[in-house]
């Protein structure tokens, strides 16, 4: 199967063949540790997952007492996302819905007050990381998070999948430069999922109140 990240059936053929590998069968503990630290995330009532998948994360965030909207390409994803939520007596705080990321600035402009993402950056052509950029600060709220468990991001020598991200390609986009953002925390998880561990960088970032 040719991979084509901009075409919505490449996507859902990889759930239709089965369980795609990107699926970690379970919210991540990383996500999990940080939805729970009133703290860090003082204020946050709506999230939205970027490239939510199957929605384990999301509704992890959902339990934890979070509004939360997934948005994702594959419908057959938001499909069984959705029944997720609805059998576990979530789906009035969390829903799932199909979507183009680069098409949710108009609709949800500054809905959101933490923006989570998680395997979704990684699959964006470096081309359009910029759109990716925009996108997130336009629905985020002033003041809002973007939460960022970025992978992979800690091998030098890795190249997918399918894209590289480095900490550099972060910064570079989000911390530099007008109308950069805040880095509030940043670590190398210790928590992650074994075959992610030491590959992934957690990072959450503000937005400018103005």
């Amino acid at each position: 199967m040719q991979f084509n990240e901009d075409d919505p059936a490449f996507w859902e053929r990889c759930y239709e063949e089965g369980e795609p590998g990107w699926d970690a069968g379970g919210p991540v503990p990383p996500l999990v540790r940080v939805a729970r630290d009133r703290e860090l995330l003082a204020g946050v009532e709506q999230v939205a997952f970027v490239g939510s998948g199957p929605g384990h994360d999301a509704l992890d965030w959902a339990r934890a007492g979070y509004h939360v909207m997934g948005f994702d390409f594959a419908a057959p994803a938001v499909r069984a996302a959705n029944e997720r939520a609805r059998a576990a007596g979530l789906g009035e705080r969390c829903r799932f819905q199909r979507a183009d990321l680069f098409e949710l600035g108009e609709p949800y402009a500054g809905v959101f007050d933490a923006v989570v993402e998680y395997t979704c950056f990684c699959a964006i052509h470096p081309e359009r990381r910029g759109e990716y950029r925009e996108v997130v600060e336009r629905i985020l709220r002033p003041g809002g998070l973007l939460v960022g468990l970025w992978f992979p991001a800690s091998d030098p020598g890795e190249n997918g999948p399918p894209y590289r991200v480095r900490r550099e390609d972060v910064s570079r986009l989000f911390l530099r430069g007008r109308g950069a953002f805040e880095l509030v925390h940043e670590e190398q998880p210790p928590d992650s999922i074994p075959r992610r561990l030491g590959r992934e960088r957690l990072m959450i970032l503000r937005k400018p109140l103005r």
